[in-house]
């Protein structure tokens, strides 16, 4: 199948322009303990409000629940803490790192996925049989997450330049992939040796610094 880039630009707001509702925090537990012990996650530096200017102290909002499919497609059903500012009644939600924002694929298996489609040059069912291997037939997943990607590209690109990165120059892309896709792709593993773990801390990175997700 052919792969193709998004049908349209969407437009994202910046941090400066919306308050930081949701925060991505490394966990240094698995998944089932994590599950267990959401509580894990709270510090007294993440109860700092980021809303006020003064940085009084978030209070317990509770939690949620939401699905997130993990590295080998693994899926789990898992709590949310929230925090919230009683001030303002906003809400801060802490989303552990094996997640994505909006979506219930985590970073492991886009970086999985990405790596085997861009660099491997496997198909889109294939790269997605890869990175998890029961998913769905068919393209719609795949297609998704790639058009998720690709629509994050731009700011990706700008972050990692912030950042000093320098791309690599690439005389041949792999399978003829584009010149832009397999740098980026390149340079998000660079955080780490494996796809999964790279793009986890990648992830978590980016979101902090733009508030948005890696697809």
């Amino acid at each position: 199948m052919q792969l193709r880039g998004p049908r349209c630009s969407r437009g994202t707001r910046s941090p400066q322009q919306q308050p930081l509702l949701q925060k991505i925090i490394a966990i240094r537990v698995s998944v089932h303990e994590y599950i267990g012990r959401p509580q894990v996650l709270l510090t007294e530096d993440l109860r700092v409000c980021p809303f006020c200017p003064d940085g009084h102290r978030l209070r317990s909002h509770g939690s949620y629940l939401r699905f997130a499919i993990v590295e080998q497609g693994t899926e789990h059903r898992i709590p949310v803490l929230r925090l919230l500012c009683v001030r303002t009644g906003l809400t801060l939600s802490l989303l552990p790192d094996f997640c994505l924002p909006g979506r219930q694929h985590g970073p492991a298996v886009l970086g999985v996925f990405l790596e085997a489609l861009i660099l491997g040059g496997l198909t889109l069912t294939g790269a997605m049989r890869r990175a998890r291997p029961d998913s769905p037939i068919g393209h719609n997943l795949p297609q998704s997450l790639l058009r998720g990607f690709l629509r994050r590209l731009p700011p990706i690109r700008s972050w990692l330049a912030a950042r000093r990165h320098r791309f690599p120059d690439l005389a041949a892309p792999p399978r003829a992939r584009p010149i832009e896709w397999v740098q980026t792709v390149v340079a998000l593993l660079e955080a780490g040796a494996e796809a999964g773990a790279a793009f986890t801390t990648s992830g978590r990175r980016f979101h902090a610094a733009t508030g948005l997700g890696l697809a």
